[in-house]
């Protein structure tokens, strides 16, 4: 299979134009490895989409839960305080 010819989920779902997610509220679970094969991120293309409202990000990194200062969408560390695991 060419390099090419592969193609992430992330493309997948933008090439779709997003019909599986239009008008729809998300929360995006993400991390700074979740890119596309032109290494767009997977905030960046979740949040330029159109038909799709982002509501929140969560995140794997230690870090405070915080407002992202571009978008103004709530970040959550999965680390944090609040954090319950279901285990």
């Amino acid at each position: 299979m060419a390099l090419s010819s592969i193609r992430t989920g992330l493309d997948i779902v933008r090439d779709s134009e997003f019909k599986l997610l239009a008008g729809r509220q998300i929360g995006l679970l993400t991390h700074p490895s979740a890119v596309d094969r032109r290494l767009d991120s997977a905030y960046k293309i979740f949040s330029q989409a159109a038909d799709v409202k982002l509501n929140a990000l969560f995140v794997l990194e230690h870090s405070a839960t915080t407002i992202d200062p571009r978008s103004n969408i709530p970040v959550y560390s999965l680390h944090g305080k609040n954090f319950i695991s279901p285990m």
